[in-house]
């Protein structure tokens, strides 16, 4: 034996040992011999545990799931999460509620992973679980683990509605003397708007299109205007999704006459010369060239 008491020849026997740990067994077997030589040929066991150190840390939680967005139409899940050591887990679906009120506990637990099957999911949510775990030491945890997921909302059908046109300018008449104006309207949604001076063109054989446009505010500037007359503009939109109008939205407008500030234009008045003697009466004209009193 490589070890020797170290107060050692009488009839009593020590030593100090070291390197102990917290919950462990240590065996110190012992032989001894006498002043003439006499050893012993069996051992006298010294055995001895260092009590283990108090367990009062909760578990510890990790690796939540599910926490990405779950395809539409889950309307349930397995929730599950990992502890560092053996605990039974609980969950709540709202915050705060202590392991000991928790009503919902884990369906598979008791050891380091744990799981549950939730349902009542629908489209365009999000859920959230709390989740308490206790050891068994009684330590439960006093604050909330969260596992937190939504499900995605369903795709909104495809757009196949050409833009909607309003308010088109002008309206009525413009004062005598417009040569040109600007013509607008309005869409509800972005869109290229074009126009053209006759009714039925196809938007895609239209070729004016509005020199502001691609928004929702469609503008142009049109000349060639004169007095007294009207003028007719006919809209075709369409959106980035590639719908158009088949139908048109008319933008109508006139010109005011100019004043008329001219006096009536008078020919030569009749009768001329020298009437008959013994004429008492006769008749006297003359024309305008325009209705006049």
């Amino acid at each position: 034996m490589p070890n020797t008491f170290s107060s050692t020849g009488g009839t009593a026997h020590t030593t100090t040992v070291s390197g102990l740990s917290d919950g462990s067994t240590f065996s110190y077997f012992v032989r001894c011999r006498d002043s003439v030589g006499n050893v012993n040929t069996t051992d006298a066991l010294i055995e001895f545990s260092v009590e283990e150190t108090p367990d009062t840390t909760p578990p510890v939680r990790s690796n939540g799931q599910p926490t990405s967005t779950l395809p539409t139409g889950t309307s349930q899940t397995a929730i599950s999460l990992a502890t560092d050591e053996n605990a039974t887990c609980k969950y709540a679906t709202i915050s705060g509620v202590t392991f000991a009120s928790m009503a919902n506990t884990f369906s598979t637990t008791g050891g380091t992973s744990h799981s549950a099957q939730v349902s009542g999911l629908s489209n365009g949510n999000t859920f959230s679980y709390f989740v308490r775990c206790r050891d068994g030491s009684s330590n439960a945890n006093t604050n909330d683990f969260l596992i937190q997921f939504s499900v995605d909302s369903p795709l909104p059908p495809p757009d196949t509605t050409p833009p909607s046109r309003s308010s088109g300018q002008p309206v009525g008449p413009l004062s005598s003397g417009t040569t040109a104006t600007s013509i607008s309207l309005a869409t509800d949604e972005s869109a290229t708007c074009k126009y053209a001076t006759s009714v039925g063109v196809s938007y895609d054989s239209m070729a004016n299109t509005f020199s502001s446009t691609g928004g929702i505010s469609h503008s142009a500037s049109v000349a060639g205007l004169s007095d007294g007359s009207a003028f007719s503009y006919y809209v075709r939109c369409k959106d980035s999704l590639n719908n158009k109008n088949t139908d048109d939205f008319l933008i109508e407008f006139s010109v005011a006459q100019a004043a008329d500030t001219t006096p009536p234009s008078r020919s030569a008045g009749f009768p001329t010369g020298t009437l008959p003697a013994g004429t008492t009466s006769t008749t006297v004209s003359l024309a305008t060239d325009e209705n006049a009193t």
